[in-house]
């Protein structure tokens, strides 16, 4: 254990998954594929039932080696108190005994899931990305090299898992990404390759993200519980929750200024903050990365125009809530990722080719062209 910690080098938000009949499962085998960025010689699993309405049980869980083609060797049992199986109460986290398992700069492991009896599946979390690689099957996969083709499907959708930690050298250390829909999509996954790519062996990239999130306010209506906690509420929770981060990159902000609309029961526009608001979170989270001894850094806020709520007024919210990220000496830097996506003759406009094409979300290159725009030196 000397000169060794642990270190986070996988992880999302689990939230509450959209409300529908079919949020409950049986019998199936859940399987993620993950790239790992640190040596590690253990491995911890952290699993989250915090959105859940009922207890969870994991009636078997496993860790194996993955191959380029899916394929899953030298597999173990994660157990729980030394037990194969395992209890989630609602409302809660739960941690795997330690185990001995060797992970490698760049390689890939798989992480199955067993549910054997009726599953409530309301804590998932549903991201994208090059790296973004999950499956379910019918019947208990969860100690097979591959799963059964005509059996499985893929799915966006991580559910239950939301940390992967590794016992590491004292060097490594986790950057943390937080956010929205923005960083549940692929820009986080880019920087991490980006880092492998660069042969940075010592540094992995944890996500905190969640679609349709806002810093000042959250939903309590059903159709909208997938929004999850407000910012100001979950940051501490997410960040602290990682080991070994060092540094938390943050861009957010956008859904607070678009989501609000006349008319609309949920989101009514006494919602919209002014600059001032949006500011005032930011030094909320500012002083809370700065309590844990973090490095913070953040983005400004990409256009939205042609989105469908936009408007001059809105604009001006972004642009003077972006105009104070770049000249606040509060945080330990910002970068610009409005700069990076936008149309520099139009610079309210998303670019075209980093335009996924509703006018919010970045494209794949969009994505790449955010983790492209990190600073080196943020980095480091």
């Amino acid at each position: 254990m000397d000169n060794k910690k642990w270190v986070s080098v996988w992880g999302n938000s689990i939230t509450c998954d959209e409300f529908s009949p079919s949020n409950y499962a049986k019998d199936i085998t859940l399987r993620y594929f993950i790239t790992t960025a640190v040596n590690g010689e253990k491995i911890k699993l952290r699993f989250s039932n915090t959105y859940g309405y009922e207890d969870v049980v994991l009636t078997r869980v496993t860790v194996g080696r993955a191959d380029k083609d899916g394929n899953v060797s030298e597999i173990k049992d994660v157990t729980f108190g030394k037990n194969k199986s395992a209890k989630i109460a609602k409302g809660t986290y739960l941690y795997s005994d330690e185990i001995d398992f060797v992970t490698e700069f760049n390689g890939k492991i798989a992480v199955s899931i067993y549910l054997e009896n009726y599953t409530d599946m309301h804590s998932a979390i549903s991201t994208a990305g090059p790296l973004t690689n999950n499956r379910f099957c019918k019947g208990d996969f969860s100690g097979a090299k591959a799963f059964e083709p005509q059996l499985s499907e893929g799915t966006a959708r991580t559910y239950f898992l939301d940390t992967v930690e590794v016992l590491a050298s004292n060097d490594c250390k986790a950057a943390v990404v937080f956010g929205d829909s923005i960083s549940a999509q692929s820009w986080p996954e880019w920087l991490a390759l980006r880092l492998l790519g660069e042969n940075r062996s010592d540094i992995s990239v944890v996500r905190r993200a969640v679609s349709g999130s806002r810093v000042l306010r959250e939903y309590s209506n059903l159709s909208l519980l997938k929004y999850a906690h407000a910012g100001i509420a979950r940051f501490e929770t997410d960040i602290s929750s990682v080991k070994g981060a060092d540094r938390v990159f943050v861009l957010h902000g956008v859904n607070d200024i678009i989501h609000p609309q006349e008319g609309v029961l949920f989101r009514p526009m006494s919602d919209l903050p002014t600059a001032e608001d949006l500011i005032a979170g930011y030094r909320r989270y500012i002083d809370i990365a700065h309590k844990y001894g973090l490095k913070i850094y953040i983005a400004t806020i990409t256009p939205f125009c042609n989105w469908r709520t936009y408007d001059k007024t809105r604009n001006d919210i972004r642009e003077s809530v972006n105009k104070w990220i770049m000249s606040c000496n509060e945080a330990d830097g910002y970068i610009d990722f409005a700069g990076a996506l936008c149309n520099p003759e139009k610079p309210a406009v998303l670019l075209d080719v980093y335009n996924s094409k509703d006018n919010l979300h970045p494209s794949l290159e969009g994505g790449k062209a955010l983790a492209e725009s990190v600073p080196e030196d943020y980095l480091k």
